[in-house]
């Protein structure tokens, strides 16, 4: 798993660091930045050997720049972002290229002069796998003096409470999904560490190990996520820019996001209809037809990169703190993307936790601080849940006045407000 100079063989003897991270995405890649900065040695887990290119989260909101600001990583983070006249509207229309049927401008509103006013940082439009890149040379940078590892095309497989404190990990090169190579493939490692931070992912089995339940309502929605690129498209549309595009098309009511369009990045979402439908239902053939019909033309260099089935949910972990073990972002809450909480959040609850482990392990501070982490940060994954929902329920506005049924989010707020108070 040698991706950068840092990530070498682990020794036959367990290994030791104070924190141990499992997952590498964003929120792993700067937990692992803030605690190499902080003098915190750390090991992380990641099983892909490079990272996902498939777009995901795009939007980093103002406290998340100004946590890149407070690190040193926000004119790179912000270089990566298209022109903001591409992305600063959202449109409404019957097809990319047919009828529109409203705009919103998001940046021509006292509340967006307000936040200029209140942050040296900017929110920016930088897709996930260019943000990912940037942590991940940061990580690696900072680590070798840190004492920090980087373990790519390794997972965690298992883990135990160690009765005196700390944690036993055990480390599996993955076998699966990873990418790169398959020599070595399933070997197991041992290491141990003060704290073990699960930055693992929805479907997190740190979480799962630990027996807790996600509390909210059932899904809002499924789609089919389809990362397509048509470099075309930015001339095509250079008098209707946007971010978003909410489509309402006889074919299909979907969102088509314009991830960079100078560089032909787009993701579709896609809605399908379990049970009439499940995630096979939606082929790359059949993806395309419908990417077509919502652009309202042709696409002679359209090419569908790859697809993937994702429900919509508003869910919080029980808790994020068991012992010595912590759930941070999509492990432990899940959003509808309205507003971009997710990564966002995420990012917020490595900053949290961090300062905090640097505390307690510089001497400066006992245990006991880490306690603050879920009472902090469980009440602020509940709050986003809510507004996520809200954000969604008024996005489903125009819906609504073209006759589309949008009942879903009530229940939603209804359930989200009841666990909560749990």
């Amino acid at each position: 798993p040698t991706v950068f100079p840092c990530c070498r063989a682990m020794p036959p003897k367990p290994a030791r660091a104070p924190v141990l991270i499992a997952g590498g995405g964003p929120v792993g890649l700067y937990t692992s930045v803030l605690l190499s900065r902080f003098g915190v040695p750390s090991i992380l887990l990641e099983r892909q050997r490079a990272g996902i290119p498939h777009p995901r989260a795009h939007l980093i909101n103002t406290r998340s720049m100004e946590l890149f600001r407070e690190v040193g990583l926000d004119q790179r983070v912000e270089s990566l972002a298209p022109p903001m006249r591409e992305w600063r509207e959202f449109r409404y229309c019957r097809s990319l290229l047919g009828r529109q049927i409203a705009c919103d401008d998001h940046m021509a509103t006292p509340a967006w002069d307000v936040l200029q006013e209140a942050s040296p940082a900017r929110l920016t439009h930088v897709s996930q796998p260019g943000l990912e890149e940037v942590l991940r040379e940061e990580a690696a940078r900072l680590a070798p003096e840190a004492g920090s590892q980087l373990l790519f095309g390794y997972e965690c497989a298992h883990f135990d409470v160690l009765p005196g404190g700390g944690v036993r990990v055990e480390a599996r090169r993955a076998t699966r999904g990873g990418g790169g190579e398959g020599g070595g493939e399933g070997e197991v490692i041992e290491m141990e560490g003060s704290a073990l931070l699960a930055c693992d992912g929805a479907h997190s089995p740190v979480r799962r190990a630990l027996g807790l339940r996600l509390s909210g309502p059932p899904p809002l929605q499924h789609f089919k996520s389809v990362h397509f690129r048509a470099p075309s498209l930015a001339e095509r549309l250079a008098e209707r820019p946007a971010m978003l595009y909410f489509v309402f098309h006889p074919e299909a009511v979907a969102v088509l996001v314009a991830h960079h369009m100078g560089r032909g990045e787009w993701v579709a979402q896609l809605p399908f209809f379990p049970p009439l439908q499940d995630g096979t239902a939606l082929d790359v053939a059949e993806c395309g037809r419908i990417i077509e019909e919502l652009v309202g033309g042709p696409l002679p260099d359209l090419s569908v990169c790859s697809a993937g089935a994702w429900r919509m949910s508003a869910k919080v972990a029980q808790r994020m703190s068991v012992g010595p073990v912590h759930l941070l972002g999509d492990a432990a809450h899940q959003f509808p993307p309205a507003g971009a909480f997710g990564m966002n959040t995420g990012l917020q609850d490595a900053h949290n936790i961090a300062w905090k482990l640097a505390a307690v392990h510089h001497g400066s501070a006992s245990e006991r601080l880490l306690s603050s982490y879920d009472a902090e940060r469980r009440p602020v994954a509940h709050a986003n849940a809510r507004l996520a929902v809200h954000n969604y329920e008024r996005g489903l506005r125009v819906a609504e006045a073209l006759g589309l049924p949008a009942a879903a989010p009530d229940l939603a707020a209804g359930a989200l407000g009841a666990a909560s108070r749990a």
